[in-house]
């Protein structure tokens, strides 16, 4: 047994200094044999701060370190001073250059600015305008011109004065996102390493000043766009979860970036956070399918709508938040256009390979497609077009399409063979919106609606004598569950097992029945669907939905639908009855035409309409969305058609975020 020793302090110390003596004596010993080991050092990744009742995150690096000023004597070296830094010209109209910042800017508040940084050599004086005190700092530092006006964080030493940019962090209690994300500036991202103090367990995104960013250019049309990435797109640095946990463990952060996403930033934009998803993209009913991760909430209404999916955080997002300006999801079967809808927002499905989709995960090759939803019309025109702009098919046309057809539910059909797909007329309280809408359309396009039954144009002019469910209603579920049992789940089951002693790693109820389906799928089944799709999209695009490049409209037609008709569907809602069939949903609707044909579609929010709401037993309001698709390839001209619409007051030209549009 040893003695016992009584340690006391100076005992600890001595201890203490024995223990660093022997680790560097280690490391000068493992130096002299040519070791360059050295003893580990931790690295900052930042701070959070408090200003007022604002939450800040401040990056690691500062922007801007030089020598301190010496008149000033000033000495803050443990302290993150919050500034604003103005350029010169802008001091004799301090007054409106600080109303303007207070304008344009969420992450700039009057706290910063009760010290101003000028570059300047002149000496320092108070300016008492529009009622803020500010100690103006003249500093004789030509690097400070290279630095954008706003607000900053300064830490003023005695030897060294520097400067950090400053983020503002939000609670995302919508839960729309999995993490905030940061830019380390080198091509790589990182998880924001900040929490909001005051969290309810939800993600923390931290926002950049929007005054570090000069206005929108042809070379930078999303410059200082905050983007929220559907976290099925890959971004160095970042694990891609899919929304699935096992995936997100088993697997290391990526070390490219999707095409996609690249050309995002290189136009300006600005990635702040990865938003949720229905695993694997694949559709799934709030709370009931979503197993490993918990639905985004609609803030619409009651706040308990469902949001739809699988672009369930983008639309989330986009109307929950005014600090988030752009939304990226994807769309193979309604996944941004059904989110968009319900939520009450602008959103698209572009063209069949509009965008190249390496670093998404697949789907379907032959059906996915990159999209993206916005609360402006103008905007949501803009980003669309900047965004897209890559395909040298897409441009804009000086005119108009002449046609506006009006799809009809096919009259005295036997409704329980062949559910509406939920075309015209609305039979609910919605009417009117839809109908004052077409009557504007009208007025724009210069013609009347023409009235068109697809249905029964469709068993009668395709060669098929089928209609559309009988023909096509088994090609988006087939070409899916076949795409991704093959190009998806193989690996992933494989390298899970070899990581986990066999094990089979979970996956949500609907996407294990896809799963299970798929592999049902053989290769000539998959031949024979997309020879099925082939008849049907050939009859989209030559009948019904034409295209001419040479012509001054694109498209000869626009087709106008009732997207989402403000019925209410709670996201306490559980399903009682598996799906019917091949335990898989073998249909077709309205969403069938885009997907199917690979023409584009936008949609647009028209107003909302009252319902009674089972959660606070009052009268709420729920979205009512619009619809329009043009023949393939005429992207831009549907984008400059929803920019006309809300110039002429036909549309809500820019939706609220919150509880009703």
């Amino acid at each position: 047994m040893l003695p016992y020793t009584a340690f006391t302090f100076d005992n600890m110390v001595a201890l203490s200094n024995l223990s660093l003596w022997l680790g560097l004596g280690a490391a000068v010993e493992a130096a002299g044999k040519g070791d360059t080991h050295m003893p580990i050092v931790a690295q900052s990744r930042g701070q959070t701060v408090m200003v007022g009742n604002d939450a800040y995150y401040i990056p690691a690096a500062p922007e801007l370190v030089f020598p301190a000023p010496d008149a000033l004597g000033v000495d803050f070296e443990d302290a993150y001073v919050p500034v604003t830094l103005i350029h010169e010209e802008h001091v004799q109209n301090y007054q409106k250059t600080i109303e303007r910042f207070g304008n344009e800017d969420d992450v700039w508040t009057t706290a910063f600015a009760d010290l101003t940084i000028v570059h300047s050599p002149d000496l320092c004086h108070q300016n008492g305008s529009a009622g803020i005190d500010s100690f103006l700092v003249p500093l004789n530092v030509q690097q400070l011109s290279d630095l954008s006006e706003g607000p900053y964080f300064l830490m003023a030493g005695a030897r060294n004065w520097k400067i950090y940019k400053a983020f503002r962090l939000y609670n995302d209690h919508n839960f729309s996102f999995y993490y905030g994300v940061i830019d380390e500036g080198s091509g790589k991202f990182s998880t924001l390493p900040a929490t909001h103090p005051f969290t309810d367990g939800s993600a923390t995104i931290a926002v950049p000043s929007r005054l570090y960013y000069a206005a929108p250019s042809s070379e930078k049309p999303l410059n200082g766009v905050r983007i929220g990435l559907k976290d099925i797109y890959d971004l160095a640095g970042l694990k891609t979860s899919m929304g699935n946990k096992a995936w997100f463990h088993l697997y290391p952060p990526v070390n490219t970036i999707a095409y996609s996403v690249q050309r995002l930033i290189d136009l300006g934009g600005i990635i702040v956070g990865k938003t949720r998803t229905s695993q694997f993209a694949n559709g799934e009913a709030p709370t009931i399918d979503w197993v490993d991760y918990h639905d985004a909430f609609n803030p619409r209404g009651d706040g308990y709508l469902d949001p739809s999916s699988s672009s369930a955080g983008a639309g989330s997002a986009e109307a929950s938040y005014p600090w988030i300006d752009m939304n990226i999801g994807s769309d193979t079967g309604g996944s941004v256009r059904a989110p968009a809808g319900v939520s009450g927002v602008y959103g698209n499905r572009p063209s069949q390979d509009a965008l190249d989709t390496s670093g998404v995960v697949i789907l379907s090759p032959e059906m996915d497609t990159l999209a993206f939803v916005a609360r402006s019309a103008s905007q949501f025109a803009a980003w669309g077009k900047a965004w897209y702009a890559a395909n040298p098919l897409f441009k804009s046309y000086p005119a108009l399409p002449s046609t506006l057809l009006y799809p009809l539910d096919t009259p005295d059909i036997n409704t329980t063979a062949y559910p509406s797909p939920g075309f015209f007329p609305s039979t609910n309280i919605s009417a009117p919106l839809y109908e004052a809408f077409v009557v504007a359309l009208e007025r724009l396009l210069n013609t009347t609606r023409t009235p068109i039954d697809i249905y029964t144009s469709y068993k009668q002019t395709s060669g098929t004598n089928l209609y559309p469910p009988d023909h096509v209603g088994e090609v988006w579920s087939k070409l899916t569950t076949y795409a991704q049992s093959r190009l998806v789940f193989p690996a992933f089951f494989r390298d899970y097992a070899a990581a986990h002693d066999g094990d089979r790693p979970h996956l949500d109820p609907p996407v294990a029945r896809n799963y299970a389906f798929g592999l049902n799928q053989t290769d000539a089944d998959a031949a024979r669907i997309r020879a099925s799709k082939a008849v049907f999209q050939d009859w989209v695009r030559t009948r019904l939905l034409k295209s001419d490049f040479s012509s001054a409209s694109c498209s000869d037609a626009v087709l106008v639908s009732p997207l989402v008709q403000g019925v209410p569907s709670s996201r306490e809602t559980y399903g009682v009855e598996r799906p019917s069939g091949e335990d898989v949903y073998l249909g077709w609707n309205k969403y069938g035409i885009a997907q199917l044909a690979g023409v584009p579609e936008v949609v647009i929010p028209l107003g909302s309409v009252d319902f009674e709401s089972p959660v606070t037993g009052t009268v709420k309001k729920a979205p009512v969305a619009v619809s329009l698709l043009a023949g393939y390839g005429c992207d831009f001209m549907l984008f400059d058609l929803v920019e006309r619409l809300a110039q002429e007051g036909a549309v809500v030209a820019e939706v609220r975020t919150g509880e009703d549009l």
